[in-house]
């Protein structure tokens, strides 16, 4: 505290504190959230919508593999091309600096690469559940990581298969647009009354539940 000075009140400082604390957050809480996978006996994959350049994937099999989870995958899922539409907030295509084959060469980087799956598709791609079924029968943990209302619904729709038990679900970026990703939670609780969320813990940015379906 005392090493700070005027000066350092900038809008430029508070967005750099702001993404270390959403990064240094989200870890800390993956690697919690894994942790009690890991006390509660849940079984199954790790899955992502929204890889971009690989590094949260990279992180979670890092960490489940820390926990002593040797056995499951970690599925993630990207188009690879940005967003699909423009919305007030965000523009078409941004985040499309990232490709598949870009991604595979970072992944393979990482000690444990051969823990991950990448599944290069939209969201909306009707061969998506099929991919799914023959990658996986359960999944414990899914982090959504994906900022548009159409793109969060469609994730919705493509793990309703695997809801069962005890799970926790991730949503790393609920506080840029907040609106949207809470109207579409609360609406997707609405019409799941036998799954019910308790926040489990929460950044800036993030907010990560675990979620229990009769």
């Amino acid at each position: 505290m005392h090493n700070l000075s005027i000066s350092d009140l900038t809008i430029e400082n508070y967005e750099k504190y702001r993404e270390l604390e959403h990064q240094i957050g989200r870890l800390y809480f993956m690697y919690k959230i894994i942790q009690r996978i890991v006390k509660l006996g849940i079984p199954g994959d790790f899955i992502e919508f929204g890889v971009y350049k690989g590094f949260s994937l990279i992180w979670l099999a890092y960490l489940k593999n820390l926990c002593g989870l040797y056995n499951r995958k970690v599925i993630g899922v990207d188009s690879f091309k940005g967003f699909p539409e423009e919305t007030d907030y965000w523009k078409f295509g941004i985040f499309e600096d990232t490709s598949y084959d870009m991604v595979n060469e970072i992944i393979k980087k990482s000690i444990d690469y051969k823990d991950i799956v990448i599944i290069e598709s939209w969201f909306n791609n009707s061969k998506l559940p099929d991919i799914f079924q023959k990658e996986t029968r359960s999944l414990s943990l899914i982090h959504i990581d994906c900022d548009l209302k159409k793109s969060v619904n469609e994730v919705f729709y493509l793990i309703e298969p695997f809801l069962k038990g005890t799970q926790f679900l991730l949503f790393d970026d609920w506080g840029i647009v907040e609106e949207d990703i809470k109207s579409c939670f609360d609406t997707w609780l609405h019409n799941h009354p036998s799954t019910t969320a308790k926040l489990f813990s929460t950044t800036g940015i993030t907010k990560y539940y675990e979620i229990k379906t009769d």
